[in-house]
C-alpha cells in the first residue's frame, strides 16, 4: 500500500482541515504515522466522524496499538490516553499517580475506575 496514496486520499476526502493537518497527512511514512496525526487532530477527526469507520477498521491493529478502539470490548489499565470509537464495552482502570485522557463516541459504553492519585479527564 503507497501510504502517500492513502494520505492524499485522505486529505481530499474532508472538507474544513486545517493545513497543518493536512500536511502531517502528507509528511506520514507508515499507517502508524498517519494514526500519531490522527491523535494530533483528534477533536476535528471526532467531530467530523473522520475517517469513517469502514476505513478506520481497515487499519484496527494500528489504530488499537496507538489506544483507539474501534466496536471492542476491552480492559485496559493506566494508558495516557483511550479513545473509544463505535460500539465499544470498556472498561479503565487508573490508579496509583497515572493520569488519562479519555475520548468517547457513539454507542461506546466505558466504566472508570479511579482510585489513589490518579487523574482521569
Amino acid at each position: 500500500m503507497d501510504i502517500k496514496e492513502l494520505a492524499k486520499g485522505f486529505v481530499s476526502g474532508v472538507s474544513g482541515m486545517c493545513e497543518k493537518g493536512k500536511s502531517g497527512l502528507m509528511n506520514s511514512s507508515s499507517i502508524d504515522d498517519l494514526v500519531t496525526e490522527y491523535w494530533k487532530g483528534i477533536d476535528f477527526c471526532l467531530a467530523k466522524d473522520y475517517p469513517r469507520m469502514r476505513v478506520m477498521k481497515r487499519f484496527q491493529i494500528e489504530f488499537r496499538k496507538q489506544h483507539v478502539y474501534l466496536d471492542e470490548n476491552i480492559s485496559i489499565e493506566n494508558v495516557e490516553k483511550a479513545a473509544f470509537i463505535g460500539q465499544c464495552y470498556a472498561t479503565l482502570v487508573a490508579n496509583g499517580y497515572s493520569v488519562c485522557r479519555v475520548y468517547v463516541k457513539h454507542n461506546s459504553k466505558l466504566n472508570i475506575k479511579a482510585s489513589g492519585n490518579a487523574y482521569v479527564m
